[in-house]
C-alpha cells in the first residue's frame, strides 16, 4: 500500500480564516493509554508471551505515538521481554462477526513504559489530546456516503476503533438537520474546507479531517487535517477499503504526535516559576498542582507562595519550556495572562475553574 505525503499550502485568506475559529483548544483527557486488548487462540504461555509482545507494540505505538516504534533501536529487545512490563492481565471473551473470542486484557506500567521511550530517546504523548471531527465520505458498492456516528455503519465502527486505538480523541457527526445546512457528500468530496469548518464549530474540536474514500475498485482516497497550527494533505491508494481507513488514521496520528508528543530526557532538567490567579477557595490550589503533574515532563511542583487568589508554583522540567507550554495551551485549565512587569522568567496564567 502506497502511501504519499505532501504539505499542503492552501491561499493565505483560507488559512486565516481557518486558524481564526480554532484557536480556542478544547483538548479531551484520554484515559486507558497504557491499556489494550489482543485476540488470542488459547491461554498457553507461548501464546501468551506473543500476545504480551503484541499487546506492548500497541501501547508504545499510542504513548510515543510513531506508528513505526518497532524501528527503533532498543525496541525489539523490550518486544522480547514484553513481559517485565505488564503491571497485569487477564483473559475474557468478546462477542466478533457472530462468534466468541477469546481476549486477552493487558495493563502495562506506566513508569516502566514512559522510562522505555526515554531511553529509547522517543517521546511520549501524555493524557491531553486534540479532539478531532472526522468528515469522511466513503463510495463504495452500497453508494455514497457520509459516515456518521450510526454506530451500525461497520467502516465507521472500525474508524472509530482505529482511533481508540492510538488514542486518538475523534468523533463522527450526527448529519442531522443542522449539519445538513452545510454538509453533504459533494461538499466534502470537493474539499470546501471553510463550509467543513462552519460545519464543525458545533462539536467544540480542536480541528477536523476530511477524507474521500473511493473503493468501488482499487482502493484511493485523499486526507486532510486541519487544527489552528497545521493544515497537512495526503493520499493514501491500494489496499482494501478498512486497512486503508487504518493507515489514514494512523497518518493522522503520526502528524499530531510530532506537533504535541514531549522529548523527556534525564538530561534535561530546569525549573521554573508559574504565577496563577484566580484561585478562590483552597481545593483550586491542589486542583493545579495536580494538572501540572499530570503534565508530561514535570517531574515536582510545589507552592513557594500565596498571596490572595494568586499562588506562585516552582516546577521541575526535565523537557523543553516551550513543549511544556505547549500542553498547556492544549488545554483551557489554565489561560495566559499578558504581564504587566518586565519579568519573563516567570510564567503567567489565570485558572479556568469551568
Amino acid at each position: 500500500m502506497a502511501n504519499f505525503w505532501w504539505r499542503f499550502n492552501k491561499a493565505l485568506v483560507t488559512t486565516l480564516l481557518l486558524g481564526c475559529c480554532l484557536q480556542t483548544l478544547q483538548a479531551v483527557t484520554v484515559s486507558g493509554l497504557y491499556k489494550t486488548t489482543v485476540p488470542v487462540a488459547s491461554e498457553s504461555a507461548t501464546v501468551q508471551t506473543a500476545a504480551f509482545a503484541s499487546a506492548l507494540e500497541q501501547v508504545l505505538i499510542k504513548i510515543s505515538g510513531n506508528s513505526q516504534i518497532v524501528s527503533v533501536s532498543g525496541i525489539n529487545q523490550a518486544l522480547s521481554n514484553a513481559v517485565n512490563y505488564v503491571q497485569q492481565y487477564g483473559y475474557i471473551e468478546q462477542a466478533q462477526n457472530g462468534q466468541q473470542q477469546l481476549m486477552l486484557n493487558v495493563t502495562f506500567t506506566p513508569a516502566a513504559i514512559n522510562n522505555l521511550l526515554r531511553q529509547s530517546n522517543q517521546p511520549i504523548w501524555g493524557y491531553n489530546r486534540p479532539l478531532l471531527i472526522a468528515w469522511v465520505v466513503v463510495t463504495d458498492n452500497q453508494g455514497t456516503r457520509v459516515l456518521t456516528n450510526n454506530n451500525l455503519d461497520p467502516v465507521a465502527t472500525q474508524l472509530l476503533q482505529d482511533a481508540q486505538d492510538r488514542g486518538l480523541p475523534v468523533i463522527l457527526p450526527t448529519m442531522d438537520a443542522v449539519d445538513a445546512q452545510y454538509i453533504n457528500p459533494q461538499v466534502i468530496q470537493q474539499n470546501n474546507l471553510q463550509v467543513i469548518q462552519s460545519a464543525s464549530q458545533r462539536y467544540q474540536a480542536d480541528g477536523f479531517f476530511v477524507a474521500n474514500i473511493n473503493a468501488t475498485g482499487a482502493i484511493t482516497s485523499t486526507w486532510e487535517l486541519v487544527t489552528s497550527s497545521k493544515q497537512q494533505a495526503w493520499q493514501v491508494a491500494g489496499g482494501t477499503l478498512l486497512p486503508a481507513i487504518k493507515l489514514g488514521i494512523d497518518d493522522i496520528s503520526d502528524a499530531l504526535a510530532v506537533q504535541y508528543a514531549v522529548a523527556v530526557t534525564p538530561q534535561t532538567s530546569q525549573q521554573i516559576q508559574m504565577q496563577v490567579s484566580n484561585l478562590e477557595v483552597a481545593t483550586d490550589y491542589a486542583k493545579v498542582q495536580q494538572y501540572l503533574m499530570g503534565l508530561t515532563g514535570v517531574t515536582s511542583v510545589s507552592v513557594s507562595s500565596v498571596n490572595n487568589d494568586m499562588a506562585t508554583f516552582n516546577i521541575n522540567l526535565s523537557s523543553s519550556l516551550p513543549a511544556f507550554v505547549g500542553q498547556i495551551k492544549l488545554g483551557n485549565r489554565l489561560l495566559p495572562v499578558v504581564q504587566s512587569t518586565n519579568n519573563q522568567q516567570i510564567l503567567s496564567y489565570q485558572y479556568n475553574a469551568s
